[in-house]
């Protein structure tokens, strides 16, 4: 007999990143590659890299490379959010 495993939602999204984090932990991947996966222009990724919302593994010389298992397990609408509230925060700042 076939058995069937119901899985929640948090429990599927969590063997996901797992699964995402074991097979791409160790792959790095240029600009260009994060800039499509994430659907933004190049200075919304240099936004993120500067408020440290993006981690670059790699500042040597040429293309900043990023981890593929990071880019892929992000939370796109949580970094927006966290940018938002990072750029009200340094309009205030400016403006004193």
């Amino acid at each position: 007999m076939d058995n069937l495993a119901l899985l929640s939602t948090s429990d599927l999204k969590s063997f996901l990143g797992e699964v995402i984090v074991e097979r791409y932990a160790h792959v790095e991947v240029d600009s260009h590659t994060v800039r499509q996966i994430l659907k933004i222009s190049q200075s919304t990724l240099n936004r993120y890299v500067d408020n440290n919302l993006l981690k670059v593994t790699n500042r040597g010389e040429g293309d900043r490379k990023f981890n593929l298992a990071e880019i892929l397990y992000l939370n796109k609408e949580e970094m927006k959010r966290q940018n938002r509230t990072i750029n009200r925060t340094q309009v205030k700042t400016k403006s004193r």
